[in-house]
């Protein structure tokens, strides 16, 4: 899927920057500044934007409603970073905020989130989730 790949940089530019909230701050300012200002940031015929949250880091992926052929209300997909900490899996700013370090995660969710619940990372549902019927499993 187009989004998933598009959104990679996204995804490395708030891993590289997890070492406090400040720093998913300026990774998620700059990010949507490029989106917004001078159009840098990846998007293609299939996706409109890609979007990082500040101070969570999750990362929203808005598809073309009409070029994919889907309901304005159902086109966008998450991703929200975990990390696997020695106290268990948190969000990445709880983490941040408790200075737990670990290995790095990502669960993903559309309309559904079977498959992050299940290997217990954190979600977020989409404001207006796709339908899992148009996601890789891993985000089901």
């Amino acid at each position: 899927m187009e989004g998933i790949r598009l959104a990679n940089p996204a995804k490395a530019a708030v891993a590289n920057h997890a070492a406090s909230v400040a720093d998913i701050a300026v990774a998620a300012t700059d990010w949507n500044n490029q989106e917004n200002n001078n159009g840098t940031v990846a998007t293609s015929k299939y996706v409109e934007k890609i979007h990082i949250d500040n101070p969570t880091g999750t990362i929203t992926i808005t598809f073309n409603s009409s070029t994919v052929g889907i309901n304005i209300n159902e086109n966008e997909l998450v991703f929200v970073p975990s990390v696997h900490s020695d106290i268990g899996i948190l969000d990445l700013e709880t983490a941040m905020i408790n200075g737990k370090s670990g290995s790095f995660d990502w669960g993903c969710s559309s309309a559904t989130n079977t498959t992050a619940t299940s290997r217990n990372l954190n979600i977020s549902t989409p404001l207006k989730p796709i339908q899992a019927k148009y996601v890789p499993a891993e985000c089901r």
